[in-house]
């Protein structure tokens, strides 16, 4: 019993000849993967999320995400000032604004409903959207608890975060059944 792996990828249950398990492992390679879990970040205050201090915060932390495995994908809502950015500025490199006077300014020329997936209306909670093709029970864990103490260690005190989504419930569910 020690050495049961619990796996809640249904996909491995079809066998390594199955041709629905070879397209989708194809599928997982060329994309993201079909997986996904959010973090949250809150702050509780209205407009934390347009200064500049607490969006460095968010990519930061967007970006240790997508370090931790090549098949990792993650968006934000920094993501979407930086295209606008980049576009404002006419430049590929851009990046994401500085101050605080460069999103208010860019901010006129974005309307929420094209970014309400990654930030509510009074912009005090953002999300990470994090895609990613781990199959693994085990090693999905791994990724979370190092997620986890990455945010607990780096994450400004002022800003809560919760990681949830797809990858959690499935995670849930399957400890639930077998404990």
């Amino acid at each position: 019993i020690p050495r049961i792996e619990i796996n809640h990828n249904p996909t491995d249950s079809l066998g390594p000849e199955s041709k629905v398990a070879a397209q989708i492992d194809r599928l997982n390679s060329q994309f993201a993967g079909l997986e996904s879990f959010s973090v949250v970040i809150e702050s509780g205050i209205q407009d934390t999320f347009l200064h500049s201090r607490y969006l460095d915060e968010v990519v930061e932390l967007q970006r240790f995400i997508e370090g931790l495995d090549p098949g990792i994908s993650a968006t934000s809502f920094g993501d979407y000032l930086t295209l606008l950015n980049n576009a404002f500025l006419e430049s590929d490199d851009a990046g994401l604004p500085q101050t605080n006077d460069e999103i208010a300014e860019l901010m006129i020329f974005l309307d929420h409903d094209r970014v309400r997936t990654y930030v509510n209306e009074d912009y005090s909670r953002t999300r990470i959207i994090v895609r990613h093709n781990i199959a693994s029970t085990k090693q999905l864990k791994g990724l979370l608890r190092t997620i986890r103490a990455h945010i607990d260690q780096n994450l400004d005190r002022g800003l809560t975060a919760q990681i949830t989504g797809d990858s959690m419930l499935s995670l849930s569910a399957t400890n639930s059944m077998i404990f």
